[in-house]
């Protein structure tokens, strides 16, 4: 009989345990995707640099602004660690499985600042928090005023950027609304997240390119 009672208790120990297990967690992070300097036909940036890490400038190159990106605000909606996705006009679903693997705010200042790298040239662009000391002749603010999901369909991003320089420089600004489409699954709609923001750093790319003092 204590055989039997042991064994029971043994069994109902290892189910409860295994239905205590916690979901498995994914996590995501956004990706630079805009062409290199080399692959638009220009110098690759040197070896062995990190894309939106501040370097140096030589001489020649001062005339070239240098880029602090951020900070970025964010609707309180989507600052979550959690992936957030529109199921209808008036719902919203927060999914606890599917996480950022860093705070939204860095991420979107991390890749827009690596995307814009790629397209200007290495050492010219960084994060704010990455600024560490060195000289920034524009700071890029990030206003993301909408930044949606819909699972199976897309995403949709409204974003307004504004460039600072010099005290008494005037200030250029635009604002842009990003719509990508993506398939089943998270997987796709970051995916979709990434190009939007590529997209929105070429933009960002062309204006610095077209202001007065700086290289085409």
């Amino acid at each position: 009989m204590r055989r039997i009672y042991f064994a029971g208790a043994l069994a109902l120990l290892t189910l409860a345990s295994g239905c205590s297990r916690s979901p498995q967690v994914s996590f995501y992070t956004l990706e630079p995707l805009a062409p290199s300097l080399a692959s638009q036909g220009q110098p690759a940036p040197a070896a062995g640099r990190l894309p939106g890490r501040p370097i140096p400038a030589p001489a020649a190159a001062l005339a070239e602004p240098r880029v602090a990106v951020g900070p970025v605000t964010l609707p309180e909606l989507v600052d979550r660690p959690q992936l957030v996705v529109r199921q209808a006009d008036n719902r919203v679903e927060i999914l606890e499985q599917q996480r950022w693997a860093e705070p939204l705010k860095a991420g979107i200042a991390r890749v827009v600042a690596a995307d814009l790298g790629r397209l200007l040239g290495p050492g010219r662009v960084f994060t704010h928090q990455e600024h560490a000391g060195a000289s920034a002749d524009l700071r890029l603010l990030l206003d993301v005023e909408r930044f949606e999901a819909l699972p199976g369909q897309g995403i949709d991003l409204q974003i307004s950027w504004t460039l600072r320089g010099a005290p008494d420089s005037a200030p250029r600004s635009g604002s842009l609304q990003l719509k990508e489409a993506a398939g089943e699954g998270y997987d796709s709609l970051v995916a979709a997240y990434s190009r939007a923001l590529s997209a929105l750093s070429r933009a960002i790319a062309q204006a610095i390119a077209k202001a007065p003092g700086t290289a085409p």
